[in-house]
């Protein structure tokens, strides 16, 4: 069975979540998959949301109201709740711990070699005929799709 192969440039909450989704449903599936998550500055699940390591810096939404994976909305929480931290699920935790959360469950989610993925730091300036992303270092990403 031939592998598909998916860019997903922006490599921060939307792009992760992106990822996660894909390899999650290819998992379910059975279905090969290579993911590329692409992201300027190499944070990637983060973004500039996620990327505050100030702990003053909360979430605009109560942590059981979050979830990462579709279908399973205390998902956050229960994980939180397994890291040791105080949650409630009525408290508003630190954005850092959701971007902690969002990069434990996007490196979960591959499940190499049948389902892989890769991370990769640069900037997408555009595609290119010949399936690929181009990158502004001279870079190609090859995929059969780009999100």
């Amino acid at each position: 069975m031939d592998t598909s192969s998916i860019a997903v440039v922006g490599g921060g909450a939307s792009g992760a979540l992106t990822a996660i989704h894909l390899l999650r449903l290819a998992r379910t599936r059975r279905t090969p998959i290579t993911v590329t998550l692409i992201d300027q500055h190499g944070r990637h699940a983060l973004g500039q949301a996620y990327a505050t390591t100030d702990p003053h810096h909360l979430l605009n939404t109560r942590a059981d109201r979050m979830s990462a994976v579709e279908g399973e909305p205390g998902h956050f929480l229960s994980w939180a709740r397994a890291a040791g931290l105080d949650a409630t699920g009525t408290g508003y935790l630190p954005r850092a711990v959701y971007g902690r959360y969002l990069r434990e469950v996007l490196a979960a989610s591959a499940e190499p070699p049948a389902r892989a993925l890769h991370l990769i730091t640069g900037t997408a300036i555009g595609l290119a005929g010949d399936h690929a992303v181009r990158l502004a270092d001279g870079r190609r990403v090859a995929a059969d799709a780009v999100v």
